[in-house]
């Protein structure tokens, strides 16, 4: 932010400088890197200074005509800092903000010296002249003893010849000119000439040689800030390998704690007490939280790494509703209405409905559980012109200031507030929406009105660029006699056993690769149940191998597993005509992939 300057601030001058041409812009730097020097600042500090003042000096010359300089010391107690305000004669600047903004195509626009300017020192304040122009003034604080040494700095930089000249060219030093060689006698003259000719000549070198070095800081400048590019994007890439290793490490065992709870609510292994019954309630609440919490750490990994596989398919708008009606209205609290607009009227999409009902589930949950009372309203609106869909989930519900609707978006952001008291999230839930209808090809925004409530809007091409689904498993049911769990997770195995068990299948495990093949070999089984990750081997590389033997080229596999896939991972799984079923799938998922796969098998139809 620039601070605004007090025209009347005693700014103390004691060296002036005109800034008319750029050879006094030359010498204003001059003059600010020999001050910085005098007060020992570091050389780079020093020539951040004396960049600085060339930027602003500079702008005083090109945009506004022309102007002044003056290097001052203000001292409160025993804080001293170097001041140098820059005086312009021009129009002035009506919107200060606005002017340090970079205008593109513009690289000497006002802007760009300001905006430089302000990263090079302390701080940079502005004010408008009362009789028209402008007063930057640039601040850089100095070491202690920076008073006792100010005398001594000033004068070293009058002496320059070069700085000596332009100080006695300002109307304020007309006066105390001393006499040119043409006012003396001939031989006075010409070794006044020869003397000053000589100083010049040294002053250019020591010019060159400031040159150079100022050229080596800005190379080393622009080479650091590289390097903190670098380490930057080293962190971020860190970052998501994190969240994606560690919420894949936390997604097995959480899954596991939602299946066998499941188990024990539906009373499969026999009836709980009402104490149980209640304990058992709030494991499955307090695994669903966590479930929760995983996936969308995962789904925030996938994004920001650009690992985000788009399945495009047709579907109805009406079809992505109805699904959602059955999900999102037990969420709603008594005296709530959660109303769907219908969507009949709008043309078939194809694009990635997954992620489509995820964004509008996330916008329809966050507004479920800050509306109290009144509605919740989801709202399609279809652009022929354009060709984007339009959804729109607004609710009557506290609302949102004005001020934390740019940052609601941001990852791990929740606005604070007695309002949320006894409500759980993670902030994450909109990040990843907004992420996930980029990947979409669409955006996200919202408006929101304080105490009456807000709306949440996606936007995205009715028609995604690329993309491809997949056949919906058959669901013909057949019984099979011997099926084959490979998975080194007893647990895994424990809750594979549970879903098959009713359905009259000899079952037969192993918790490696190598023992999984043997198996495979010695009991010739009907269907494979394949796990991924395991100690002994890849379970990708196991069903490259049963595809190579004759024997098992089409036996069928049904992958199973909780593992992340890349895009190559999901093609050779489809390539060796495997199904693919997550572990946290909905109960019963595997046990209708397994009959589908034996009522599909031919080998079991020419028997």
């Amino acid at each position: 932010m620039v601070r605004p300057l007090d025209e009347g601030l005693a700014t103390r001058p004691t060296l002036e400088l005109p800034l008319r041409t750029e050879a006094d812009v030359a010498v204003a730097r001059l003059a600010a890197r020999s001050l910085g020097r005098g007060l020992e600042l570091p050389d780079g500090t020093a020539t951040r200074f004396a960049t600085a003042v060339s930027e602003v000096s500079r702008n005083a010359v090109v945009h506004a005509g022309g102007g002044s300089i003056a290097f001052a010391l203000d001292i409160h107690g025993r804080v001293a800092t170097l001041l140098a305000t820059v005086v312009d004669d021009g129009p002035g600047i009506p919107d200060v903000e606005a002017a340090m903004i970079p205008r593109l195509g513009d690289p000497a626009g006002t802007g760009v010296g300001l905006s430089r300017a302000r990263r090079l020192v302390d701080d940079l304040r502005i004010a408008a002249r009362g009789g028209g122009g402008t007063l930057v003034q640039i601040v850089r604080s100095v070491p202690n003893g920076a008073a006792e040494r100010w005398d001594a700095a000033v004068a070293a930089v009058e002496s320059a010849p070069r700085i000596r000249a332009t100080a006695s060219s300002s109307p304020q030093r007309a006066a105390d000119r001393e006499p040119r060689p043409s006012d003396r006698g001939d031989g006075a003259a010409l070794a006044a000439a020869q003397a000053e000719i000589t100083e010049l000549r040294e002053e250019r070198t020591r010019l060159a040689a400031e040159l150079e070095e100022t050229n080596r800081g800005v190379v080393a400048l622009y080479a650091e800030l590289e390097d903190q590019a670098q380490r930057l994007r080293h962190a971020d890439e860190l970052k998501s390998r994190f969240l994606s290793r560690v919420s894949h490490e936390l997604r097995t065992p959480i899954n596991s704690i939602v299946a066998l709870s499941r188990l024990l609510a539906d009373r499969v292994d026999g009836e709980l007490s009402d104490g149980q019954a209640t304990q058992v309630g709030y494991i499955q609440s307090a695994a669903g939280d966590l479930s929760v919490l995983v996936n969308d750490l995962l789904d925030l990994a996938r994004i920001e790494s650009g690992r985000v596989d788009v399945y495009a398919r047709e579907f109805l708008v009406e079809t992505l509703f109805s699904g959602l009606r059955g999900t999102l209205r037990p969420l709603a609290k008594p005296g709530v209405d959660l109303r769907f607009v219908a969507a009949d009227t709008i043309p078939p999409l194809f694009t990635d409905e997954g992620k489509v009902a995820q964004i509008v589930r996330n916008f329809v949950s966050n507004a479920l559980k800050f509306t109290f009372s009144g509605s919740v309203t989801i709202t399609p609106q279809f652009a022929a012109d354009r060709g984007r869909l339009r959804i729109e989930v607004t609710d009557t519900g506290i609302g949102i200031a004005a001020e934390h609707l740019d940052r609601i978006f941001d990852e791990f952001v929740q606005v604070t507030g007695s309002h949320q008291v006894g409500v759980k999230g993670s902030g994450l839930g909109l990040s990843v929406s907004r992420g996930l209808a980029g990947v979409l090809g669409g955006e996200v925004g919202a408006t929101s009105t304080l105490g009456e409530g807000s709306t949440f809007w996606v936007e995205i091409p009715a028609i995604h660029a690329a993309g491809s689904g997949a056949d919906d498993a058959p669901t013909d049911l057949a019984a099979g006699p011997t099926v084959l769990v490979v998975d080194d997770d007893p647990t895994a195995r424990y809750l594979v056993r549970h879903q098959l068990a009713p359905h009259g299948l000899r079952l037969i495990e192993a918790a490696t690769g190598a023992a999984g093949l043997d198996l495979v070999r010695a009991e010739r089984p009907a269907v494979v149940v394949l796990d991924l990750t395991m100690p002994d081997a890849d379970g990708l590389d196991i069903l490259a191998e049963l595809r190579a033997d004759r024997t098992t080229r089409t036996l069928p596999v049904i992958v199973h597993t909780g593992r992340e896939l890349t895009a190559g991972e999901r093609h050779r799984i489809e390539a060796a005509n495997a199904q693919l079923v997550r572990k946290d799938a909905a109960a019963g998922a595997i046990a209708i992939a397994v009959q589908a796969a034996l009522a599909a098998d031919p080998r079991r139809k020419s028997r």
